[in-house]
């Protein structure tokens, strides 16, 4: 139902506001501005193509703007849904916990449509938030001998944005619902 699932995504901005901030880049002053989030249309997209969903599997967030994440929908004979989320606000574990958020709130939607979430999760991604808490030896230590790995030396690449040629790998595998209900728990 994309209506339900639309309703799902504007739900989540609102339980999860950070989702909904855009970033103002000012150097070394940078911050989340909340913003009075009302164009929908940005978060959630209706599609019947596939190479435009395709397109929109490899699209970007605009964090200057936000939201700082965004849903597509393809209405086809197998529908899909792609979530895509800006890096700086969630890595893969986060947006995991979202998609489990969305799909409790979408769930509830279904069985009651005045549902309405009673929490917020709310948290602060500033630098000092994020670092202050290690001390200052330890963060001395892990610059001077941490790994220096670097995820650019890959051969593989995932193409985004505009660069081009749009051929997202997407592996499909249909489970059980008892092997749902576990991977839940």
């Amino acid at each position: 139902d994309p209506e339900t699932l639309k309703k799902a995504a504007e739900m989540l901005l609102s339980t999860v506001p950070i989702l909904s901030r855009k970033y103002v880049n000012l150097g070394n002053k940078s911050y989340w501005e909340d913003t009075n989030f009302q164009n929908v249309e940005n978060v959630f997209t209706v599609t019947y193509s596939k190479t435009a969903f395709d397109s929109f599997s490899c699209s970007m967030t605009d964090a200057e703007n936000g939201p700082q994440i965004k849903f597509c929908l393809l209405c086809a004979e197998n529908n899909m849904l792609v979530a895509v989320i800006n890096h700086m606000v969630s890595d893969a574990a986060g947006l995991k916990q979202c998609m489990y958020l969305y799909a409790e709130i979408y769930s509830n939607l279904i069985r009651d449509p005045n549902y309405l979430p009673d929490f917020i999760i709310d948290g602060d991604r500033g630098f000092k938030n994020i670092v202050c808490p290690v001390s200052f030896p330890h963060r001395l230590i892990s610059l001077l001998f941490g790994s220096k790995d670097s995820n650019q030396k890959s051969l593989c690449g995932f193409s985004m944005g505009n660069s081009g040629k749009v051929e997202p790998f997407v592996m499909q595998h249909e489970i059980s619902p008892k092997v749902f209900r576990d991977m839940k728990e």
